[in-house]
């Protein structure tokens, strides 16, 4: 495959994975305000003993100042989202983005990714260690954000 072609479908790639995090971070919120959809609940599941996500959306680090993590990770998610599907249309048409090379705009996706992984790195950790529950949605959204930044830098590296 072309290296072009080849970039054009990872950052289609990258899109679809940062709307699937939106649609789950929605998900951990709306069922944390108690909302159940179809009778589901994911914080009533148990994770085979391992705790359940009502436990780890209630702990210290369920919030910051007061707002959900989820609500951060929507934010988050939908940016990566915006900014992928961007630079996939730019470099599929052949046009520039706007006041930015493509150069500088990959080091600013690529930081956007390791900064993503490396909070979902810590959060994954935090679950396993500190707050002695895991929350499988939670591991959704941080597995899909880790591997993303894998991909991203592996398609992406300078030669």
């Amino acid at each position: 495959m072309e290296t072009l072609e080849k970039r054009i479908r990872i950052m289609r790639l990258l899109t679809i994975a940062m709307i699937v995090n939106i649609a789950v971070a929605a998900y951990i919120y709306i069922q944390e305000k108690g909302i159940s959809i179809a009778g589901d609940s994911c914080f009533a599941n148990t994770s085979a003993g391992l705790g359940s996500c009502a436990q780890v959306q209630s702990s210290i680090f369920g919030s910051l100042f007061g707002v959900p993590v989820s609500i951060y990770g929507v934010i988050a998610f939908a940016f990566m989202a915006l900014a992928s599907w961007s630079y996939g249309h730019s470099l599929r048409h052949g046009k520039p983005i706007p006041h930015i090379e493509h150069a500088e705009f990959e080091r600013y996706l690529s930081m956007a990714f390791i900064l993503g992984a490396i909070f979902a790195a810590i959060f994954i950790i935090l679950q396993f260690t500190v707050i002695g529950a895991i929350c499988e949605y939670c591991l959704i959204t941080d597995s899909i954000t880790i591997v993303s930044a894998a991909l991203f830098i592996v398609t992406f590296k300078r030669r």
